[in-house]
């Protein structure tokens, strides 16, 4: 069966609730991802799951007087000819006539947006009163005091809604700027590795999946792989292992660190190369770079595509909108977790970054206003036949999305991935990062191991250099 119809097929399974609420960042949601709060109980529905986690009173009576509220996000808006957000504006079209307000849409500076942010603040003008953003743009307007709402007198944290993800949402200072739907969608899934079937079997490599499924898929596995696929010819590197846009971030997070972590005791970001877990990632990767020599250049950027698209590489590890470039053109590929890291017991499904949704401090709206019609608005009631996705279809929902949109290969890919990303036995891991850190990291980290240095003696070299950049992403009140 070819894609579009396998597509139709799975559309059909699931009727006219094929896509989910998605606001264009990562959503790395609890396991049962919407209506429940505790696996053990009856799953919720319409106003309780809505507002389930909220501490303040709702308000059955809210009327708005027909005032706007401005909602800015990445991505479409109404209007942009996408119908991949249809359900989304459904949803708020319902609660706007429910509470007498007007929803403004309003797409932000996705390259600029925490700059005019912190300008519109700083200069006392309403951007708007409800925001979405990645957390590394996050991070970087948190840090101003007063420019977003702390939500931990209004959202109840350790609440199920927030299960496994409620850490991605706090700043350094241990409070919350943020919320998220409890939904699952494609970007759900964090750093994979894609590798080149054709690569792999002439060079008689074994299948990292497979490898995956005997339980054998960690770091000895593949840096055998890298090995046996790096082809040097006349001192020419005619095809790599692998490709180094993601390799140091993704494989931190394989053996259970961040190249930035949080420390909300101490109230500030440590570095998790200076760890055991950092340490043995960097002695892993000089194997790689240095002396397998089996790492292209490309680390900190997405370069490390165009190899991989010229056949130049056997494997890539990146983010889930990598496997467009890909799919959309034919290559035999096939995606697997990242492997697993000697310092855990554990798979990781490390993410790059969260989805953020913030409240401006300058807003026509309270809180308690903001966050009512905002809960309600991702609603999944049972009532709306046109919006409602069951407990039991959101698999196959997460199925038809990543297939929709080229994230993965094959629908069974998708279905693996799901339960992957769902699993208990899966640690879901924040890598902490911006600009900055990875042009850090790039000319003081990764060239010095290119060039052979030991990792012990580049930490300790470096360490003022990486001490100085995390004070700079702290408020000054914390410097």
């Amino acid at each position: 069966m070819n894609k579009p119809l396998k597509r139709l097929a799975l559309k059909l399974l699931v009727g006219v609730c094929a896509l989910l609420f998605v606001a264009g960042g990562c959503t790395p949601a609890a396991p049962d991802s919407g209506d429940s709060t505790d696996g053990n109980k009856p799953a919720l529905t319409g106003d309780a799951a809505a507002f389930d986690g909220l501490k303040f009173e709702i308000d059955p009576d809210l009327d708005l007087g027909g005032k706007e509220m401005t909602v800015a996000v990445w991505g479409s808006v109404p209007g942009a000819g996408s119908t991949k957000y249809d359900r989304r504006y459904t949803l708020y079209d319902r609660t706007a006539a429910k509470y007498n307000v007007k929803i403004k849409w309003i797409a932000s500076n996705m390259s600029t947006f925490a700059q005019d942010y912190v300008l519109a603040y700083t200069s006392g003008d309403f951007y708007a009163d409800v925001m979405f953003c990645p957390s590394y743009n996050g991070y970087d307007v948190a840090k101003l005091p007063g420019a977003l709402v702390a939500l931990d007198d209004y959202i109840d944290y350790s609440n199920g809604r927030y299960k496994g993800i409620a850490d991605t949402l706090m700043y350094v200072d241990g409070k919350h700027y943020s919320y998220m739907p409890n939904e699952m969608t494609a970007n759900s899934l964090g750093y994979t590795v894609t590798y080149n079937t054709t690569i792999l079997q002439a060079h008689g490599c074994a299948d990292p999946y497979e490898l995956y499924q005997q339980g054998k898929w960690d770091w000895d596995a593949f840096t055998e792989i890298v090995r046996q696929t790096t082809t040097i010819r006349d001192g020419v590197t005619t095809c790599y292992g692998v490709g180094g846009s993601n390799l140091l971030d993704a494989l931190l997070l394989s053996n259970g660190a961040s190249v930035i972590q949080m420390n909300t005791k101490t109230n500030k970001f440590e570095c998790g190369l200076y760890s055991d877990a950092g340490n043995r990632t960097l002695q892993t990767l000089k194997t790689l770079i240095y002396d397998v020599k089996g790492v292209d250049p490309w680390y900190g950027n997405d370069n490390s595509i165009l190899n991989f698209k010229d056949s130049k590489l056997a494997m890539i590890v990146g983010p889930q909108y990598y496997g467009g470039n890909f799919i959309t053109i034919g290559m035999p590929i096939m995606t697997v977790p990242l492997p697993k890291g000697p310092d855990i017991d554990h798979y990781v499904n490390g993410l790059q970054m969260a989805e953020w949704w913030v409240l401006p401090s300058i807003s026509n709206f309270t809180p308690e206003q903001v966050l009512q019609v905002s809960f309600d608005a991702i609603r999944n009631d049972p009532e709306f036949e046109d919006t409602y996705i069951s407990p039991e279809d959101r698999r196959q929902d997460f199925i038809i999305q990543t297939y929709d949109e080229n994230s993965l290969n094959t629908e069974e890919e998708a279905g693996f991935f799901y339960d992957y990303i769902t699993s208990d036995e899966v640690e879901t891991i924040l890598g902490i990062t911006n600009n900055d850190i990875k042009s850090l990291m790039k000319q003081n980290v990764w060239v010095s191991l290119a060039e052979g240095e030991d990792p012990r003696t580049l930490l300790e070299r470096v360490k003022p250099v990486i001490d100085t950049a995390l004070i700079n992403m702290l408020p000054d009140a914390y410097k």
